[in-house]
């Protein structure tokens, strides 16, 4: 046993301690407000000139005001490994700590270690979630003494929000440049000038691939090359050093790319100093030279380009854009190619060559034997249509009133005669109103008896007056017994019969009408006779009703119609023209139409089915094959005309 006297000091040191220790956590606790840590990590950040991202300032922070042994920060996706972002102090980080965070709790994932000071040191995980599937767990190894949940939770809540924010930064950043990508892609397109790609090339892409200068030259014979566009200049000098030198580049590139191809092994093409990603490619210092070629190869390419780096020797801000750039600028360039091949001054220019041919005098004669074929050859002309195989017997049915179904007592395909039960209907609001008038009724019937029976004791003053009221209540009863039968007819309404014997069409009726509200003239079934006539209903577009209504005028009999129905496309059938309506309408695809009917022969429809889609021509008499076979055409250049 310790004498009295130590015993006593060790219990007041001990004492003293822990109210040191007490005392030095209160003040911590108030130094580690989010907020006061965020505003220290900003003046980090300010310090150090903007430099570094306000998420490692904060990091920075924590670790120093925590007294923290260790900070990890990881990015957890679904289904896949977690990521470290950010760490600060000792260790890589243990990647089965992350199993143990969730979200708004701070859990323990390791025992408390002692450091060289005594002090008790605690591994705490928690997590935040930056979105669906993605979140951000905060392992922190931290005193015993300064462990606040709370606290925890709120800054691993304050790094997801950063986490977002740099996220969204990096997406809006990337669409940014996709954005000028396609906008220098579209300038290179615009036109089918070569000289105006060129120039495109050499001034467009600069400052997006961070390059000091764009080059574009021609190949001007096998073994030489003309500098055409440069970044900045105008008309650039082919004989000053520069563009010699740069013509030189391509030269050495070339020809080291035609040894290349003339070995029995391949080997890299020229790389004088310093490598690059694409095969063709060619370093020269600071020089890029490239091929601009469909295939990629010098030996197809007509046109190059040289990119020069910045002075800090950085080559271009993005690879993958370059490479598109480069084969967009190749297919440009080939456009302009056959372009001023297909023109009619090359052709003209072509022509003495050709004429000395006897090939072209025989394509010349096909030509003209063609042209004449078209203009004096008759074909007919056939305008297409499309349509449905509907019954000529059918009626749709509609709600007569607002109400519930109740039941339904057929289903699609169901065979009904005339006057069957279809639909049941329930309108409580009718039922409620029936009940109303019958009740004044009622109430009405007995006051003109209470009053029959007081005339006979009542003065003639009296009997004059309960005349009066007498007459009103029977205007009253005969206006109640009117409504009644109103009412009655309403309500009679809403056991629906069917009026025409055939069958019913409509999908799934059960599930879709059985219990459910429907309105007032709101679409049900149909109800068609299959037994009896088909008709075709066809949709006439207005742009073709020109010819429709001059065949009509031409032919004293209706105009044929040559259709195939969907169900039976290899089998066609023929019909007349029956109805045309006189005006014209927006069908379902918001063109203008005409609605067209005709009547089939029952005999030549097998297994008709209401609804049906179908495909027809109505020949509208004959009319040259030139005409017939590009009447389109001529008709978009005849609109295009008068614009």
């Amino acid at each position: 046993m310790l004498p009295f006297g130590r015993a006593l000091k060790a219990t007041t040191v001990d004492a003293i301690r822990t109210e040191n220790s007490v005392h030095h956590r209160s003040q911590l606790t108030d130094q580690l407000d989010t907020t006061t840590l965020l505003n220290a990590a900003e003046q980090r950040r300010l310090r150090g000139g903007g430099k570094a991202s306000l998420v490692s300032c904060l990091l920075d922070e924590v670790f120093a005001a925590m007294s923290a042994s260790s900070v990890h920060v990881w990015e957890v996706l679904a289904k896949s490994e977690p990521r470290l972002l950010w760490q600060r102090g000792q260790g890589e980080g243990v990647r089965e700590h992350v199993l143990h965070a969730v979200l708004g709790q701070v859990n323990r994932v390791s025992a408390d270690a002692e450091t060289s000071d005594g002090e008790a040191i605690t591994n705490w995980v928690t997590s935040s979630e930056v979105a669906e599937g993605v979140q951000v767990v905060l392992d922190l190894a931290l005193p015993h003494a300064l462990f606040d949940p709370q606290q925890l939770i709120e800054l691993v809540d304050v790094l997801a929000d950063l986490h977002r924010r740099s996220a969204v930064s990096v997406l809006l950043e990337d669409s940014r440049r996709t954005r000028e990508l396609l906008q220098i892609l579209a300038r290179l397109h615009a036109d089918l000038d070569a000289i105006h790609v060129a120039t495109c090339l050499a001034s467009d892409p600069a400052e997006f691939l961070n390059c000091h200068r764009i080059s574009v030259a021609r190949r001007h014979s096998e073994t030489s090359w003309e500098l055409v566009a440069a970044t900045a200049v105008n008309h650039p000098d082919p004989r000053s050093d520069a563009s010699r030198r740069l013509c030189g580049m391509i030269k050495a590139a070339s020809h080291a790319a035609d040894q290349d191809a003339a070995r029995a092994t391949p080997a890299p093409p020229a790389r004088l100093i310093g490598t690059s990603d694409s095969p063709a490619d060619a370093m020269f210092n600071n020089h890029r030279v490239r091929p601009l070629s469909v295939s990629g190869r010098w030996q197809d390419a007509e046109w190059a380009a040289v990119f020069e780096g910045l002075t800090d020797g950085a080559a271009v801000r993005s690879e993958a854009a370059l490479n598109e750039i480069c084969s967009h600028a190749a297919l440009a360039f080939q456009n302009c190619r056959e372009y001023s091949n297909a023109g009619i001054m090359s052709a003209f220019r072509r022509l003495p060559q050709a004429m000395r041919r006897r090939r072209m005098l025989v394509a010349g004669g096909l030509t003209a034997a063609a042209v004449v074929g078209l203009l004096v050859l008759k074909l007919d002309l056939r305008i297409e249509v499309i349509g449905t195989l509907v019954p000529t017997e059918r009626i749709f049915v509609f709600a007569p009133e607002d109400g519930v179904i109740t039941d339904v007592f057929v289903e699609d395909g169901s065979p009904v005669a005339e006057k069957d039960l279809l639909c049941t209907l329930r309108n409580e609001d009718l039922e409620i109103q029936l009940e109303s008038i019958e009740g004044e009724v009622a109430s009405t019937q007995a006051r003109l008896a209470a009053l029959e029976s007081l005339r006979g004791d009542r003065s003639l003053t009296q009997s004059g007056m309960l005349s009066i009221e007498q007459a009103e209540l029977k205007e009253r009863l005969i206006s109640f017994e009117s409504q009644a039968d109103i009412l009655k007819r309403r309500i009679s309404r809403l056991k629906m019969h069917a009026t025409l014997a055939g069958q019913v069409y409509g999908d799934r009726l059960q599930e879709f009408l059985k219990g459910r509200p429907v309105q007032r003239g709101q679409y049900l079934f149909e109800l068609a006779n299959p037994a009896g006539d088909w008709e075709l209903d066809m949709r006439i577009p207005e742009v073709d009703m020109r010819h429709v209504i001059q065949g009509q005028a031409e032919v004293p009999d209706p105009l044929r119609i040559s259709f195939a129905v969907e169900t039976d496309p290899e089998k066609v059938l023929t019909t007349s023209l029956a109805r045309l309506s006189a005006s014209t309408e927006v069908d379902e695809f918001g063109r203008l139409s005409v609605t067209a009917s005709a009547i089939p022969r029952k005999t030549d429809l097998l297994h008709p089915r209401p609804g049906a889609g179908l495909v027809g021509y109505i020949h509208c008499g004959r009319r040259s094959a030139g005409y017939v076979l590009f009447r389109r055409m001529i008709e978009s250049f005849q609109r295009g005309w008068w614009m």
